[in-house]
């Protein structure tokens, strides 16, 4: 498992690519080093690319995700109600709606893509105050 996390200052944006297995301890690093940068940058606008990876996280690592980026955000005086993540998934990947359904019913804002410039346009779109 490879992944690696920038903030693109052309278009300010917290970016995350991953490609292989994808673990839970994989998946808190990812976390960390985004929430790290979105405090560096001031920047709660998150794109993660999973379209080259495959996930081996149980249904409750799943449920446990928004937890773990409301702890991570909190750390760094963030409020992670603030950052809007996009992520973008092959269409075969059926765990993200689920994933996504957990982070909306704890307030949390994540929007699924299949296209990686769809998820960066939505992301440009919002207005983050």
């Amino acid at each position: 498992m490879a992944h690696k996390t920038i903030f693109n200052k052309e278009i300010g944006i917290v970016e995350t690519k991953l490609d292989g297995v994808i673990t839970f301890n994989e998946v808190r690093n990812v976390i960390s080093e985004s929430t790290a940068l979105a405090k560096e940058y001031k920047c709660y606008l998150w794109l993660t690319d999973y379209c080259e990876a495959t996930s081996q996280l149980s249904t409750m690592e799943i449920y446990d995700l928004p937890k773990l980026f409301l702890e991570a955000a909190s750390l760094l005086n963030i409020n992670v109600f603030q950052i809007k993540r996009a992520i973008v998934i092959s269409k075969d990947k059926a765990n993200y709606p689920f994933a996504q359904n957990v982070s909306k019913n704890r307030g949390q804002s994540l929007e699924l893509f299949d296209d990686i410039e769809k998820a960066r346009n939505w992301l440009k779109s919002i207005n983050v105050a």
